[in-house]
């Protein structure tokens, strides 16, 4: 998904025009058609490419953060961490003036649709990846909020959907069956409702072009006799608008412009005019895009392209450049693709300057807007009061009568109620929402998310033993979703499938180990079926089975056998996605070394490496409060320095205790001896017999190279702990 709308992205930017057109295998041949002058245009329509992917909402105590988080091998955000001035770590280089959202919150939509309209753009052309699933949810929500503003809504089909590696298709009439389902799917669903873009009364379908072989089978992209087929099972009357040209196509009589240099603008306006006076098209599309930046995902694991804004010079030259065409219909390049960095959207680092400048660009060519520049930030305004007054009714009512007042052509009513209901309310507006102020969705506030975050803590304690294993997968679908991201102790991040039914993933140990359960959270797309294997001694045996998979987190309990490997076995996938794990626990109340790992020290606190100080006596296993003390703490000291790392973790099995409530601290010293920092092994514990309490990863400086420490124990009372495990490895 991703990878591949990079290229499109960039290409024009990168390459001759010339060998665009060889390598998108899509467009004609140049035509020679002066450009210098502003032509005459009939009704030009206004609109914007649109994401509407992104989450922020919390389901089974996760929160998901899909399209704003990027785990890759060069570049790592994790939104859960805040950065400078409270925004939060996230895959772009930009950050939305509203924050994080969710697509599929009715209040984004509401906030995305008004400041669009407000800037005169009539409609949103949302990136559509098949029936089911969150952007086909996102989208028919976004139609339906479309429709009470007056706004439109189209889907732009991507071709490689239909093709390997997306799914498991062998041939060319699979393809073709597919694509007929989904615009079957669109007809049926989308293309009546009256927020649905049209051209000439016909529904519009843009169409991202696929490129490349299909060894043996042709291109991996569609024939015209192909697009005869699936044209016809939308019901035959639609337009097809696809990617650049290609006059082959005799029965897709439109197509659009994506971003490129201005060799490939000319190209593209000059061949699609000529088309025009040749009668080749009915209509065509041109576009405008502020600039190209995708190193928030180092160019989706390849390497990043950028193309400087400039300010309002690049965003420019693309409308100097449709103006002078006879296309009459604009795609902006885009809204919030955060990614790539091709945003229009407000931002805490460009303000509204896009929108403005997309305003003043409208008004020229004779589009309605609904005000002044200075009225592009009442619906932030709106959106921001909606969140901080949710459940107050008499606020709702205002608000939702300012957004009439925008749609009326009413720009200072709505600013004096929202002013007036601010006032009142005693709410100073932020420029941006930080992570402070941020808007959450209602799901944050669920009893059920409480109880799950519990449950999910596991996945990071050293009684999870699944961090020592080797992970391996039939497939992934690239960098930022590999096999061990099912390992790394971390909800927010997964392993995600090529998007095929039969997959495979396998955790190997070097040694044989014990676990007593096992977990595995899925994400959205999880497998209606699957089981779960283990080899042991030799033998792989089943250990959980089901053929009514959900989302979610689900645990089983494991056989009392030693093993060397534990594996999912995907069967039929629940989605059209591939199948995706955010994290496998393996709980176990043994504690092997890990792979790759040395043991600093392992065993109990005792006589030998240690030294302890006269609060404290030496036990059978570990170490108490001696009886004889004035005191009521104490600490054992380590004697030797033992070497600190990235890796470096620390656990602790307490086997018994007794006739207190223990308090345990770590304190680390550097070389000379200085205090560096402490970390709780665990706060008033009456310890039942194996219970395990750990520190997991030690966060200190990094240069620091070697460390001691000190094990404190505070005791209400004179008492003592033994131990079955203490161990330091790195």
């Amino acid at each position: 998904m991703e990878n591949s709308t990079a290229v499109k992205t960039f290409i024009g930017n990168i390459l001759p025009a010339v060998s665009i057109c060889l390598l998108l295998g899509a467009c004609s041949s140049f035509h020679e058609v002066e450009t210098g002058t502003i032509r005459t245009k009939g009704k030009t329509d206004f609109l914007c490419h649109y994401m509407s992917w992104f989450r922020f909402s919390e389901s089974d105590g996760i929160i998901n953060f899909d399209h704003w988080a990027w785990d890759g091998k060069n570049a790592k955000h994790n939104p859960n961490q805040p950065l400078f001035a409270g925004m939060r770590d996230i895959a772009s280089v930009f950050y939305p003036s509203i924050g994080v959202y969710d697509s599929s919150d009715p209040e984004t939509i509401d906030y995305h649709i008004l400041s669009a309209k407000t800037a005169g753009i009539q409609g949103f052309v949302i990136d559509w990846y098949g029936k089911g699933g969150f952007v086909d949810e996102s989208f028919e929500k976004l139609l339906v909020r479309s429709e009470k503003m007056d706004f439109k809504a189209a889907i732009c089909y991507e071709e490689k959907t239909c093709f390997p590696s997306w799914n498991k298709i062998s041939e060319r009439d699979e393809a073709v069956k597919k694509a007929a389902a989904d615009f079957k799917y669109m007809a049926e669903k989308f293309f009546s409702k009256k927020s649905y873009f049209r051209k000439n009364g016909k529904p519009c379908v843009f169409i991202f072009g696929g490129w490349g072989d299909w060894p043996g089978k042709g291109k991996l992209y569609f024939s015209s006799e192909e697009w005869d087929k699936i044209i016809e099972a939308a019901g035959g009357d639609i337009y097809i608008i696809r990617q650049n040209f290609n006059a082959e196509y005799k029965n897709i009589r439109s197509a659009f412009a994506w971003c490129g240099n201005d060799d490939y603008l000319k190209w593209f306006y000059r061949t699609g005019d000529k088309m025009l006076e040749d009668r080749l098209l009915d209509f065509y599309c041109g576009s405008a895009c502020p600039g190209f930046d995708d190193r928030g995902v180092w160019g989706w694991g390849t390497a990043p392209r950028f193309e400087a804004p400039l300010g309002t010079e690049n965003y420019s030259r693309y409308w100097r450049e449709f103006e002078k065409s006879s296309a009459d219909i604009i795609q902006l390049v885009t809204w919030n693709d955060f990614q790539e960095g091709t945003v229009i959207e407000p931002t805490v680092q460009n303000g509204n300057l896009y929108l403005e400048m997309t305003m003043a660009e409208i008004q020229k060519l004779g589009g309605n807007v609904y005000g002044n520049p200075a009225d592009i930030e009442i619906p932030y305004m709106i959106f921001y009061l909606k969140g901080k007054l949710s459940g107050d009714s008499s606020a709702d009512s205002i608000l939702e009568s300012a957004k009439l007042d925008i749609l009326a052509g009413n720009p200072d009513k709505a600013r004096a109620a929202i002013k007036s209901l601010a006032d009142e309310k005693g709410i100073k507006i932020p420029k941006y929402i930080d992570i402070t102020n941020e808007i959450k969705p209602a799901s944050f506030a669920s009893p059920e998310n409480e109880k799950a975050r519990k449950a999910l803590e596991r996945f990071s304690n050293t009684e999870n033993i699944a961090n020592l294993a080797k992970a391996e997968a039939i497939s992934s679908e690239g960098e930022g979703r590999s096999a061990d991201l099912v390992c790394d102790g971390k909800i927010e991040t997964r392993w995600a499938s090529a998007h095929e039914d039969n997959q495979r993933l396998q955790l190997s140990f070097d040694k044989a180990v014990k676990a007593g359960e096992a977990a595995i959270l899925w994400e959205d797309a999880f497998a209606h079926d699957y089981t779960v294997s283990i080899v042991s001694e030799g033998k792989e045996v089943e250990v959980f089975a089901t053929k009514s998979g959900a989302k979610g987190l689900q645990s089983f309990k494991m056989p009392e056998m030693p093993f060397t490997s534990f594996s999912v076995n995907c069967g039929k996938r629940a989605t059209n996605w591939g199948f995706s794990i955010r994290e496998i626990g393996i709980f176990s109340k043994e504690l092997p070394l890990p792979e790759g790992f040395s043991a600093a020290w392992r065993g109990i606190p005792a006589p030998g490496k240690w030294r302890k100080d006269d609060a404290v006596e030496w036990r059978e296993k570990g170490f108490g409060i001696a009886p004889s003390s004035e005191r009521n703490y104490g600490c054992v000291e380590m004697t030797e320095k033992v070497p600190l790392n990235e890796n470096a973790s620390a656990c602790f099995e307490i086997d018994k205790t007794a006739n207190c409530k223990l308090t345990f601290q770590m304190q680390l010293f550097n070389d000379k001896g200085e205090y560096i920092g402490a970390v709780d092994l665990g706060k008033d514990i009456v310890a039942p017999a194996k219970e395990i309490y750990q520190v997991g990863k030690l966060k200190l400086d990094p240069s620091v190279k070697n460390v001691n420490f000190k094990i404190w124990i505070g005791s209400q009372g004179k008492g003592y702990a033994e131990f079955k495990n203490l161990s330091y490895f790195y």
